[in-house]
């Protein structure tokens, strides 16, 4: 397969590795397109001090459903948004990535979900929240010319704006 590493700040290099394989406890999400977003700027630009390289960019993934049999016992960590759907018999629970990295820095995130069997579950690569903002540039909007306050300053507000229609 093939990926794109930063080596350095300003450096991208293209090469082939051998897929990786499935480890106990991980999914694989076929991915199909990957983009790039500020974070993967600075990584590049070498303007983020907690990054360390060679670093893989690339975090906004678009790919396949992934269909998972969970054996009784076996767990599974992803991140929360990519849960798509679950059977009733799978426990979820959400647990925090170690590292003092992760816990100070926020570092590659801070919370995955843990999900353990028996049961099928569900992984997806968009998670819904993404898709709505995604979409919701092409959906049609109320406008208001509202000042927006405080909640005692939102209530006379809200209240105010109705005694003008």
């Amino acid at each position: 397969m093939r990926i794109i590493t930063c080596e350095e700040p300003g450096k991208l290099v293209q090469r082939q590795i051998e897929r990786p394989l499935i480890k106990k406890g991980y999914a694989q999400i076929r991915i199909r397109r990957i983009g790039v977003c500020g974070t993967d700027l600075h990584a590049f630009e070498g303007t983020q001090p907690y990054f360390s390289y060679p670093r893989v960019l690339g975090h906004e993934l678009s790919g396949e459903l992934v269909v998972r049999d969970l054996q009784p016992g076996e767990s599974l960590h992803v991140h929360p948004g990519h849960v798509g759907a679950f059977e009733s018999s799978v426990s979820f629970e959400i647990t925090t990535v170690p590292g003092i990295k992760n816990l100070v820095f926020g570092g590659d995130g801070f919370f995955l979900a843990q999900l353990t069997g028996p049961g099928r579950i569900w992984l997806q690569t968009l998670p819904i929240a993404k898709l709505a903002h995604a979409i919701d540039h092409y959906l049609p909007h109320e406008t208001r010319d509202a000042a927006e306050g405080g909640v005692v300053g939102g209530i006379v507000g809200s209240i105010l704006d109705g005694m003008k229609r």
